[in-house]
């Protein structure tokens, strides 16, 4: 008998929908643009004063002058936060509160003729939007993977934005493709490898700290540098069950009574956790 809620009953990343998102002709696309909606509104929520957040063209932070906001009305399809001229300071210094769970050096840059779309952090210098750049947030679509004809273009741009004077987040949801990183173990044959990861680049550092994550944990709440010492403390988890509670699924996609799609495609260690949240959920019916 199938057993559906509205709800995420797993504890984080559903590996019911995560498993056919990634399939051919899954949605991964649809869910990517709705995901970038939560992010910007949860980001919203948790910003420092004078900051703001707003949908553009890729996830974006930005500082701004108050005068200029009245310079740009169109809507883009992206999240840009911006800061006013006349806030205080902020007095909370950027801080590493979560251990990660490893750290890999930067990937130089590569030749390719093409690039995925980005996501960028601006931070708005005088009266012109959208100013100087000053952080960069990316959820990874499969073209952003090794394995991908895009893939090399992608490192080179992440590469560029770092040593650029940006930092850097990006999500990593896709446990069907490659690591983002050649440094990273391959999931899931290797050992330590995770189906999920956070990345987080700082201008300054040579290295990228990485938040694996497996299916059995909550999507972990992080630190995002924003401009000088500012900080926002995002809980990632928040915006994903968000969209998942917004989304137009499938009735057939989530069904806790069967195990997820591809479900070979994970670990064996993951296997038995799907199995263990499995169970928990159908004791509770």
């Amino acid at each position: 008998m199938p057993f559906r809620a509205r709800e995420n009953l797993y504890p984080g990343i559903n590996a019911h929908l995560n498993s056919y998102l990634q399939n051919e002709a899954g949605g991964w696309e649809s869910f990517h643009a709705e995901h970038i909606i939560d992010l910007r509104r949860v980001i919203a929520a948790y910003l420092p004063p004078g900051y703001y957040a707003r949908a553009e063209k890729s996830l974006q932070i930005s500082e701004y002058h108050a005068q200029a906001e009245a310079t740009q009305r169109r809507f883009k399809a992206y999240v840009t936060v911006y800061r006013s001229e006349g806030s205080s300071e902020s007095t909370s210094p950027f801080k590493e509160t979560e251990a990660p769970t490893m750290v890999i050096p930067l990937i130089d840059p590569f030749d390719s003729e093409k690039s995925p779309a980005s996501v960028t952090i601006y931070r708005v210098e005088g009266e012109d939007l959208p100013g100087r750049a000053v952080a960069h947030i990316e959820l990874l679509s499969p073209a952003n993977k090794s394995g991908s004809p895009y893939y090399e273009r992608y490192i080179e741009k992440r590469y560029e934005t770092v040593q650029g004077g940006l930092h850097l987040v990006e999500i990593d949801y896709l446990h069907h493709t490659r690591p983002l990183s050649r440094d990273l173990p391959r999931y899931p044959h290797d050992s330590g490898a995770t189906p999920y990861a956070i990345f987080i680049s700082q201008v300054g550092r040579s290295s990228s700290r990485v938040y694996g994550f497996g299916v059995g944990d909550i999507i972990p709440t992080l630190n995002v540098p924003l401009a000088g010492d500012d900080l926002v403390r995002v809980p990632f988890g928040e915006a994903y069950n968000r969209t998942y509670a917004n989304l137009d699924i499938p009735q057939f996609v989530v069904d806790y009574a069967t195990d997820p799609p591809t479900f070979d495609r994970y670990s064996e260690v993951d296997q038995q956790q799907i199995h263990s949240i499995l169970q928990a959920i159908r004791a509770k019916t």
